[in-house]
């Protein structure tokens, strides 16, 4: 099988890199879609399913019979807001008949189906609200409480699998359904996604074909740290967060995505990116000393296995005079941002090497919102050091 080529246009957060299991997810939506099925993909968070159901309803599918309609479900979803949404989305064909226009089918897609909260006696509105449809096909006008029977709609969603906990969907609801299941990549199947978009990323920015090698150094080490975080990085009554999924494997190489040529004279410059990167995404999320430790350890063992270089010569810029090992207090000095020349026309993500410019630039950013909000912000950026450190932090996050 040859993947089609990663169109050199199109937003990194809509790449789908095409493998068997991506073919077979797709043939399996087409049929049921239209033999007039209801489908519900559950799958581990990060596997895809929003990103798939999406890019099929609008590329894949015939967008001129069926429609597609696309809700989010959240805990504070309603039932109220579930029937609203809906019903905007529908023509009334007679007396207490509704429908997308004539000819048409309305695919609803839910997402989160799942994610609502039960009352006290166990029951999510917006679930037993659709369930209602599934049963009898109708539910009531909110107003004139007469039926509504809903014509012509079908339904797709997803959901994390079931742990036992809060989020439980009721059997009477999920029986309704054909369950599609999507696990976690095999390494092989990663690999192979991120090494392409690592590739397609080289191509179109331009780079040197000298930094073709470290595609796959890169890829690999995000993979090992990905499952040693996974593996000692558990959660706790004390660190609930410390939850790691493909999302956080796929915001590493997303931030080494960021570079550009300008800005990355060799492929250690390129490594360096994704230390920073890992950091980001890992680090900060630590709250124990012996945890950033051993993330700071982690990273030394994974360059050097992975991608064949020393953390101490990779960053030894950082190092104060007298320090040979690079540890926790050197690599958080290693910061990258696109905004620390102002001057520039074009934005570019680099390394950052004069935290005392970059207050200067922070605050003059600060000065420029005062003078132009009517609710100027009264901040003190009392250390250079912490002043970048933070900000960039923030940047990252949002």
């Amino acid at each position: 099988m040859v993947a089609p080529p990663i169109p050199r246009d199109i937003p990194v957060n809509q790449i789908i890199v095409t493998t068997v299991e991506t073919i077979r997810n797709v043939a399996v939506m087409q049929l049921l879609v239209q033999h007039q099925k209801a489908m519900l993909i559950i799958g581990p968070t990060g596997t895809g399913k929003s990103v798939y159901v999406t890019d099929f309803l609008l590329k894949k599918n015939d967008t001129t019979t069926y429609l597609p309609l696309f809700i989010n479900f959240s805990a504070q979803t309603t039932a109220n807001q579930t029937q609203d949404i809906i019903t905007a989305k529908l023509d009334k064909r007679r007396k207490g008949v509704f429908g997308p226009p004539v000819t048409k089918r309305l695919v609803i897609f839910v997402d989160d189906i799942n994610m609502s909260l039960k009352e006290p006696y166990g029951a999510q509105p917006p679930i037993e609200l659709l369930r209602q449809w599934f049963d009898h096909e109708m539910w009531y006008d909110k107003k004139e409480i007469v039926p509504m029977r809903l014509v012509d709609i079908q339904f797709m969603c997803a959901m994390c699998p079931s742990t036992g906990g809060e989020n439980t969907v009721t059997p009477r609801f999920l029986r309704h359904f054909n369950h599609l299941c999507i696990d976690e990549f095999q390494d092989a199947i990663l690999i192979n996604i991120f090494s392409k978009i690592m590739l397609w990323h080289l191509d179109t920015r331009g780079f040197s074909k000298d930094f073709d090698p470290c595609i796959e150094e890169i890829v690999l080490a995000t993979l090992n740290i990905f499952k040693m975080a996974r593996k000692y990085l558990l959660p706790t009554p004390n660190k609930s967060h410390y939850v790691f999924n493909l999302r956080d494997f796929s915001r590493v190489i997303q931030g080494v995505l960021l570079s550009v040529p300008e800005a990355m004279e060799d492929m250690t410059a390129m490594k360096r990116l994704w230390v920073h990167e890992v950091l980001r995404v890992y680090y900060d999320r630590l709250v124990e000393d012996p945890d950033r430790l051993w993330m700071i350890g982690a990273l030394h063992k994974v360059c050097q296995d992975e991608l064949h270089e020393d953390l101490n010569k990779m960053c030894e810029r950082l190092a104060t005079p007298g320090v040979k090992q690079i540890g926790e207090i050197e690599l958080r000095n290693l910061l990258y941002c696109d905004f620390a020349n102002p001057k520039a026309d074009t934005r570019h993500y680099m390394e950052v090497l004069n935290l005392d410019q970059l207050k200067s630039i922070i605050e003059g950013y600060l000065a420029e919102y005062n003078n132009m909000s009517k609710k100027p912000m009264n901040l003190e950026l009392f250390s250079q050091f912490y002043c970048a450190e933070f900000c960039i932090k923030f940047y990252t996050i949002f």
